[in-house]
């Protein structure tokens, strides 16, 4: 509460609705309904590994099972999509081998591992090549200046 929601999620929910001329509301942050709800006994809000138990029985009603019972899913970006378009010839030309062999920083195996099963769709690895090419601007901005 203290952090994460107001330092992320709903920053990125903020700048995302403005930037699209949408009015977001967040009816469950309700002052009174935040104060009522962390006043409550934990074994009212979770049971083993179900959360929201409350929130579940309270819409069971009105919303189908599939709906209740699926897992969170996140705001994304689609970082998997554009490190095979739009970012690729970018992910190509800053993770290349002569630079990873010559700086030292990474294994250049295992980067070319990474990038091969990527493009050919065989596995996602949009989080480490992603964070490796963040990290080689950020390198190129700070270090190699």
């Amino acid at each position: 509460q203290k952090f994460y929601l107001c330092d992320d999620i709903l920053t990125k929910v903020d700048r995302s609705s403005m930037a699209h001329s949408l009015e977001v509301r967040a009816p469950f942050l309700d002052i009174n309904l935040v104060n009522y709800v962390t006043s409550l006994p934990y074994h009212y809000k979770l049971r083993g590994l179900t959360t929201k138990r409350i929130l579940k029985a309270a819409m069971a009603k009105h919303l189908p099972s599939k709906i209740i019972t699926r897992p969170k899913k996140g705001f994304g970006i689609p970082v998997a999509g554009w490190l095979k378009k739009e970012l690729k010839q970018p992910l190509l030309l800053t993770l290349n081998k002569e630079r990873i062999q010559k700086e030292g920083y990474f294994n250049w195996d295992y980067v070319n591992e990474l990038i091969t099963q990527h493009c050919s769709n065989k596995k996602n690895n949009r989080k480490p090549l992603f964070s490796l090419l963040a990290f080689h601007w950020w390198a190129d901005h700070h270090l190699n200046s």
